[in-house]
Parts: structure tokens; C-alpha cells; sequence
């Protein structure tokens, strides 16, 4: 993961939210879900991104391309990276959970059968969402979270508890000795 040996360079260290989207990009083949150099890699970014001094929230948004994949609904690295997201508790966007079944039903805005107006197709070409239908989606899943989190906290604001839980150090890295600063 490029993003984890330059992130000071590309993101402000006093960042509160974070989507990180890698699983359309990593390998999905691999032979361990946690210790492998792609893993590895992306480990060190959500370490380094956690450990920011607002100790922002962190977001694993999977993206998916039914190209990729073969049309099959498992083909992506997103398995692999759940395991972060519940090691480090981290909340998670799926995007292949919340449109596989239109996608398979070619329904209006989530066609992948490049049958029709652009207005009714899911992707731009067979990789990138397109901006009216499947940015669109991507952004509303995004919206969607973040008013959640804040009704939730308006219906149960963070105690001071909740405050001291999240500065508690991180557990130690999933792969051995897979620091942040190494």
C-alpha cells in the first residue's frame, strides 16, 4: 500500500474522519488474510492513521467491480481487510453488500451490462464508479454512517470514559511485529 510510507505527505495530521479504500486495488489471492506484504502494508496504514493526534475515526470502504471478480459476489480483498476493521474496531462500508443484489437484477442506476443511457449505469468503465449513479451510491453509504454516528451520539453522548477508551495505545499489530514505525 503506497499510502502507508507517504501518508504525512498526502493527508493533515489533524484529520477527524478517514475513508480508506483499498480493497478494489490489493491483491485478494492472497495466502494468509493478515500476514502478507499487501496486508502487512495496509496494517501499517490504519496503525499510523489511528494513532494521529485526534486519533481519527477510521473507515474501511470496500469498493467492488463485478469485472474484477467475475461477477462473483466474494472475488475481493474485503474479507481480508473485515479483519482489521474488527481488530481495530472500525466501522465498514461494503459496497458490494449494499448493491450486489440490484447489480444482478440490472436494475436502472446499477446496471453493469453497459446496456442503456449513461444515467442507468453503475460504473464509468469496468473499474470506476460513475459520478451520477455510482459515486453517488458510494457517497450516500458515506452520508448515511456519519448521520447514524451522529444521531447515536446525540441520543448517548460520549461519557468520559468513552473519551479515555478511545487514547488507550492499540493493541499490538495483527502480523508480528508489523509496527507502524518499522
Amino acid at each position: 500500500t503506497y499510502m502507508s510510507l507517504c501518508l504525512d505527505e498526502h493527508l493533515a495530521r489533524d484529520t477527524d474522519v478517514l475513508f480508506v479504500e483499498y480493497a478494489i486495488n490489493d491483491d485478494w489471492r492472497t495466502p494468509n488474510a493478515v500476514d502478507n506484504v499487501a496486508r502487512r502494508c495496509m496494517e501499517r496504514l490504519i496503525r499510523k492513521a489511528l494513532n494521529f493526534p485526534n486519533h481519527p475515526a477510521v473507515v474501511m470502504f470496500n469498493y467492488w467491480s463485478p469485472w474484477l471478480n467475475k461477477g462473483q459476489f466474494w472475488g475481493n480483498a474485503e474479507s481480508d481487510f473485515a479483519e482489521f476493521s474488527w481488530y481495530y474496531h472500525m466501522p465498514t462500508l461494503s459496497l458490494k453488500a449494499g448493491v450486489y443484489p440490484l447489480m444482478a437484477a440490472n436494475v436502472s442506476h446499477f446496471k453493469i451490462d453497459r446496456q442503456g443511457g449513461d444515467m442507468e449505469l453503475f460504473y464509468l468503465d469496468n473499474f470506476h464508479p460513475w459520478g451520477p449513479t455510482g459515486h453517488r451510491v458510494m457517497a450516500e453509504m458515506a452520508f448515511h454512517l456519519m448521520l447514524r454516528t451522529a444521531l447515536g451520539l446525540m441520543l448517548a453522548p460520549l461519557t468520559q470514559a468513552d473519551l479515555a477508551t478511545a487514547r488507550t495505545p492499540l493493541p499490538p499489530p495483527l502480523a508480528p511485529n508489523n509496527w507502524e514505525t518499522g
